[in-house]
């Protein structure tokens, strides 16, 4: 795979000492496929979509500052662009794309598999709108008072990631 040795070359550890990079993180990304439901669909476009997804998960959370994470989309972009002819919408800013387990039934027998519960595509509106309710549901149930949850695009990424860590 091209794109591991272009992220090694680009981010080394004498940038920053947890820019490490190795096939183990290849292992990690392939894996995480099978969370996403992507033996039902025949749709090249999905499976690149969580293809940079996970890229960006896996590899881009760890980079250091907002330049660092721009060079990184630029490289997702350009491979997504020249080897497969695809752009992303969600590489642009501000157009949120999240895969979160919220929403998902996972009281189902056979829900979890061994890399966890299945995650499902949301629109950052939509993700914002099902924490929304469930914030009014808990200060409802708990009769407190919750902040509004905030729906800047760094949160919700945030928020996910802790979630596909948590499960």
């Amino acid at each position: 795979m091209l794109y591991l040795p272009q992220v090694q070359r680009r981010f080394t550890a004498d940038q920053h000492a947890h820019y490490i990079f190795t096939p183990r993180d290849l292992t990690k990304w392939t894996q995480s496929f099978l969370r996403y439901g992507l033996q039902e669909s025949t749709d090249e476009s999905r499976l690149l979509e969580v293809f940079a997804y996970e890229a960006r998960r896996l590899f881009r959370d760890r980079l250091v500052g907002s330049k660092d994470q721009e060079v990184f989309d630029s490289l997702l972009a350009s491979i997504l662009r020249e080897e497969w002819s695809f752009e992303l919408s969600f590489l642009a800013k501000g157009d949120g794309v999240y895969f979160t387990t919220f929403g998902v039934n996972c009281g189902t027998p056979h829900a979890r598999s061994i890399q966890g519960h299945p995650l499902r595509r949301l629109s950052g509106t939509d993700l914002s709108d099902i924490l929304s309710k469930t914030m009014k549901q808990y200060s409802e149930s708990a009769h407190s008072s919750v902040m509004t949850v905030l729906s800047t695009e760094r949160y919700l990424m945030a928020l996910c990631a802790c979630v596909l860590v948590i499960d």
